[in-house]
């Protein structure tokens, strides 16, 4: 019994000294830091076209975002005098695993035109559906065509 008693107490030690010379055995040499810079964050918006039970999902870069949010006053609808607006450029436009799809949708036609008009958002107010949930209304205008939406 002393015998096993000493079996494990040598090998529990020679463990523990292994595993303590390997954080005190480093060959760090100084090497000179090298600071990556990386390209400025872009707001991208993701978007489906549909037809019937198929959807194609594609995606945006969101230009001249603008949030106006006014201070509160009261403790009622925290969105209740926001507004918003934004811009999508449709070049910059790529539809998920598909580049034939890709430049069918950056071609004259569905969302582009010969005048290459942004596709533009402006909110007119926002409406409060329940806790946390509400719908966004405003006017969207694409090729030039202005329509009322709710998002």
């Amino acid at each position: 019994m002393k015998y096993s008693k000493l079996i494990v107490m040598l090998i529990s030690s020679l463990v523990l000294a292994y595993m303590l010379s390997a954080y005190t055995n480093n060959n760090i040499t100084n090497k000179p830091v090298v600071l990556k810079t990386e390209n400025p964050k872009m707001q991208t918006i993701n978007l489906f076209v549909t037809h019937g039970h198929c959807s194609t999902p594609f995606g945006g870069i969101v230009e001249k975002l603008d949030v106006h949010i006014p201070k509160q006053t009261d403790f009622g609808n925290p969105m209740e005098n926001m507004s918003l607006s934004f811009e999508i450029d449709p070049n910059s436009f790529k539809v998920c695993d598909s580049e034939d799809l890709t430049a069918k949708m950056k071609s004259s036609g569905l969302f582009v035109n010969e005048t290459n008009n942004n596709i533009k958002f402006t909110s007119t107010n926002i409406y409060t559906m329940g806790l946390d949930w509400y719908q966004l209304n405003g006017t969207l205008s694409i090729k030039g065509v202005e329509k009322d939406v709710k998002l």
